[in-house]
């Protein structure tokens, strides 16, 4: 919260690091897995290194993306 100005914030996907989308593709599901915390560390310095009051993790964690994630839920 801020009385002094408006937060910045995003919403909705980030582009992934070459490696983890490849991964993902590959369906390499354990080695995903194990990249996945560092890349989302690194999403996360990039949103702060911009100037973003509050970050998210990109979706980085829906391993086929937001739209693959709707249909691996129906």
């Amino acid at each position: 919260m801020s009385d002094t100005r408006i937060l910045a914030s995003h919403g909705g996907v980030l582009p992934r690091p070459d490696d983890l989308q490849k991964l993902a593709n590959e369906g390499q599901d354990e080695a995903f897995a194990a990249r996945l915390p560092s890349a989302v560390a690194e999403g996360v310095q990039k949103q702060i290194d911009c100037g973003m009051d509050i970050v998210n993790d990109g979706e980085y964690v829906k391993r086929s993306g937001f739209n693959g994630y709707i249909r691996e839920r129906m």
